[in-house]
């Protein structure tokens, strides 16, 4: 499937036909609510959807998607097309000032449905978003067991074997919780190795960055919460390393990110990452990218 070969690993997909696509494109897929075009979009930025999948149904008319990504062609791009479905990219879900999104239009007809009939964040599931069940054309006895998450959230592990500096390689990572509320702990394992003995202590900063790349919560701690310091390190040992902190209660919910990276508990200078490649990584650090927080 082209999701599968061209779409980050990270995109997340909303179609009608989930378990299909969740199945073929290997990506986090929730089915399209039957919902005016607003309330379709407050669930969809409410869940973090990078790409519509339009299918029959929708360019039928139902449930409304097509027409809204037309009347609104600067917020969204068509990245795939083929006989059977389109697939939209979200450019923005910042729509013109006094935009008056198609609440009305629904079915091809008016149905005078309300722009915001429900709280889309009170009924989105908990946990990670794999496949949802549907959510029918039923308004007014909605059950919000609907949205019951297939998954339950799973830890993100990633090898990365970068190198920092010279006697140093992080090889991978395992991310508790990227999905995870505002006042709940982040945890996160960093995989070290030694490669070299260094006379250096170094420090490990794990920074939450939000989207202006503004540092809203941190842990800054050698090793081992300062008790295997780097320069205690004997080469070829393997260090598993935790850092957890916890996420003020007032961060807005949203998409962050985590850097990662180490630095000279001496001077402040953080050594150098550099990937299998042999190119180094802008401003020494490891992103991690989709900190979900609600």
């Amino acid at each position: 499937m082209w999701a599968r070969d061209h779409l980050p690993p990270d995109a997340v997909l909303m179609t009608r036909n989930a378990a299909e696509t969740q199945y073929f494109s290997g990506r986090t897929v929730v089915v399209t609510p039957s919902a005016p075009f607003a309330d379709m979009m407050a669930f969809a930025r409410a869940n973090h959807i990078t790409h519509f999948i339009i299918g029959d149904v929708e360019r039928s008319g139902t449930p409304n998607l097509l027409q809204g990504i037309k009347a609104y062609p600067q917020n969204f791009q068509s990245v795939y097309s083929t006989e059977g479905a389109q697939i939209v990219a979200v450019k923005s879900y910042d729509f013109p000032l006094g935009a008056a999104l198609p609440n009305e239009l629904y079915a091809g007809k008016t149905v005078g449905r309300p722009a915001s009939l429900f709280n889309w964040s009170d009924l989105a599931p908990r946990g990670e978003l794999r496949i949802v069940a549907t959510l029918a054309d039923a308004w007014r006895d909605i059950n919000q067991q609907l949205f019951a998450a297939v998954e339950p959230t799973s830890p993100r592990s990633e090898a990365v074997n970068l190198r920092a500096g010279d006697s140093i390689r992080l090889e991978r990572y395992v991310l508790a919780n990227a999905i995870i509320s505002r006042g709940d702990e982040l945890q996160i394992a960093l995989y070290w190795r030694a490669l070299a003995s260094t006379k250096a202590s170094d420090t490990v900063f794990v920074h939450l960055l939000d989207g202006a790349g503004v540092l809203r919560a941190q842990v800054d701690a050698q090793p081992l919460a300062g008790t295997h310091a780097t320069n205690t390190w004997v080469p070829g040992e393997s260090i598993e390393d935790h850092y957890q902190f916890t996420l003020p209660a007032e961060l807005p919910s949203g998409l962050y990110q985590l850097e990662i990276g180490l630095y000279d508990s001496g001077t402040g200078a953080r050594l150098p990452l550099i990937d299998a490649n042999g190119q180094h990584l802008s401003e020494d650090r490891l992103l991690i990218q989709r900190i979900h927080v609600r």
